[in-house]
């Protein structure tokens, strides 16, 4: 009788009524909270609550169409929102039916019948290498300096490198450990506040040589914060090792401020935070450092994805192969004669 029952409320069911809105709730809290980031579940929160629910939460998951999200992520486009809105929009729907799918409530998954908006890639600007020791002269003189100067031979994320701890920090062997990222994560009062979490991937758990001066720079600054914690011994009491000047995480926007704040200082083109590890990449790939190497350091799980990212660098390596064959072949010389 039990095996009954249980064969009876996995199948498909008409006469059960709900909403995409309630299924959602259903969705995010038993089947996806226990797989996923707080981030993921913060940003699917807000995705369902701004876009979703106030357009289509109202229809009954056996009466939801494909036109219904059709029109849906047209509207979205319509309204001004990005390829890349609608597409996270497109993912929270389709996992959620598809798991609805898979419980009985729909035959099937309407939502892959939908077109989806080509993603552009964002472009990507670096610095060069005249460029990058222009930055590092106009923030010499700032607190965040030994930050800076360690994104720049590292190309961390800037959640890692502001979730770094002193624990992480090798510095007989001149190596740093990654192993979290300082986020920034919704509660249930729709409030932020800083966290620190794992990395996505295993990928992102890395060891990462750097430079002996770079190392002496970062013994510097624990120095002055041991030398602190002896008058304050609650001062950093996470042990990070980029803080504010009253020992707290250093909020990710603020750190994003200051860099613009710098940037404009030395007279450079206004990138993004993220573009100094782009720049990294890019610098060491025209410097032929292998690309595997490259992926290991930025802490890519593919190295298609690192491929496809610096496609721009991979063309003027390309050239540079096909001028090394030209010099050995000779060639041009053979057919001018």
């Amino acid at each position: 009788m039990a095996a009954s029952k249980t064969q009876k409320a996995s199948t498909y069911n008409p006469s059960s009524k709900i909403s995409l809105g309630d299924w959602l709730d259903i969705w995010m809290n038993q089947f996806l909270k226990i797989r996923i980031r707080q981030t993921t579940y913060d940003n699917y929160t807000l995705l369902i609550r701004v876009y979703i629910k106030p357009h289509l939460g109202h229809i009954c998951l056996d009466e939801l169409t494909p036109l219904d999200i059709q029109q849906f992520y047209n509207k979205l486009l319509n309204e001004g929102f990005s390829a890349k809105t609608v597409k996270n929009v497109h993912i929270v729907i389709h996992s959620a039916l598809k798991q609805a799918a898979k419980c009985g409530y729909i035959n099937q998954n309407v939502s892959e019948a939908v077109s989806l908006p080509k993603v552009e890639r964002p472009e990507i600007n670096t610095l060069s290498a005249e460029q990058v020791t222009i930055f590092l002269q106009a923030a010499k003189d700032d607190p965040l300096y030994p930050a800076f100067l360690l994104e720049l031979y590292t190309g961390l994320r800037r959640g890692e490198l502001l979730g770094l701890k002193w624990d992480d920090i090798d510095f007989n062997n001149c190596t740093i450990h990654v192993q979290r990222s300082l986020v920034r994560v919704y509660d249930q009062a729709h409030k932020t506040k800083l966290v620190l979490q794992p990395p996505k991937t295993k990928a992102g758990y890395r060891v990462i040589p750097i430079p002996n001066f770079v190392a002496d720079t970062l013994k510097e600054l624990y120095n002055k914060h041991q030398a602190i914690k002896q008058q304050q011994p609650d001062y950093n009491s996470l042990n990070l090792v980029f803080v504010t000047t009253q020992g707290t995480p250093i909020d990710p926007r603020n750190f994003e401020r200051k860099f613009k704040q710098l940037l404009k200082k030395a007279n450079l083109p206004n990138i993004r935070l993220h573009d100094l590890r782009h720049t990294v990449a890019t610098l060491l790939l025209q410097q032929n450092v292998h690309p595997k190497i490259v992926q290991e350091i930025l802490g890519h799980r593919d190295i298609s994805t690192t491929l496809d990212i610096y496609s721009h660098v991979n063309l003027e390596l390309k050239k540079q192969a096909t001028n090394c064959l030209e010099s050995l072949l000779n060639l041009g010389t053979i057919q001018e004669n």
